[in-house]
């Protein structure tokens, strides 16, 4: 979900580029913090399938 989110913010900041709401090193300087969010999304969530803790929602009931 929040890394599908951050590639529609890329998506929008393409589009605010285009219509001259912002300049080349803001477009620049965005598009480079949503790609990094984004590998550190895909960092967490790997980090999230390898580990040996789980959370409430995937423990076994009693």
């Amino acid at each position: 979900m929040a890394k599908g989110s951050c590639g529609e913010v890329r998506s929008q900041v393409y589009r605010i580029y285009d219509w001259d709401y912002i300049d080349k090193p803001q477009l620049e300087a965005l598009t480079s913090k949503c790609e990094q969010l984004s590998k550190q999304i895909a960092g967490f969530i790997n980090y999230l399938n390898k580990t040996e803790l789980k959370g409430s929602k995937f423990q076994a009931k009693s």
